[in-house]
């Protein structure tokens, strides 16, 4: 995860495909997410200081899972 996070601050992927990651991770973790929050933060995001950043969205997605498993009204479910 950290390689293709580290790789979109490079520009060396699109957007899309750190999303399609998160979903991917998702999956395995059945993590409950706001895409559009979490792509505006991505956006945010600067490129010169990769680690931090890498650091804050793994945190991001992490304040979006929902402690009692279940997920906030406006997110979607991965399963």
């Amino acid at each position: 995860m950290i390689i293709i996070l580290s790789l979109v601050m490079q520009k060396k992927f699109a957007l899309d495909h750190v999303l399609q990651h998160f979903l991917w991770v998702g999956e395995l973790y059945g993590l409950c997410y706001d895409r559009q929050k979490l792509m505006k933060k991505l956006l945010n995001k600067k490129k010169d200081d990769m680690s931090r950043n890498i650091q804050e969205l793994k945190n991001i997605v992490a304040k979006l899972r929902d402690p009692d498993g279940g997920c906030p009204l406006g997110s979607e479910t991965i399963l």
